[in-house]
């Protein structure tokens, strides 16, 4: 039997300090979600870090570190980054 890795992950299922490169935004949740995350610089091919988990949600774009609500998070899924 061979190991196998995952590659793909729901955002929300990070831990702290974990990245990814978004890969997918789920259009399902309605453009308002789509709009707000494009208004946050988090679109397709994008590299984020989870920076917190809790007590809010920080995810670190770029230079910006974001807060996301809980349909923000469920709406992102990434491509991990080793």
């Amino acid at each position: 039997m061979t190991g196998f890795t995952i590659e793909g992950s729901s955002l929300k299922l990070l831990k702290p300090q974990e990245q990814g490169v978004v890969s997918r935004i789920d259009s399902s949740r309605g453009d308002f979600v789509a709009q707000k995350l494009r208004s946050m610089n988090i679109t397709l091919g994008t590299r984020v870090t989870v920076e917190q988990r809790s007590p809010r949600f920080l995810l670190r774009v770029g230079a910006d570190q974001v807060a996301l609500s809980d349909p923000l998070q469920d709406a992102i899924y990434v491509r991990l980054s080793r």
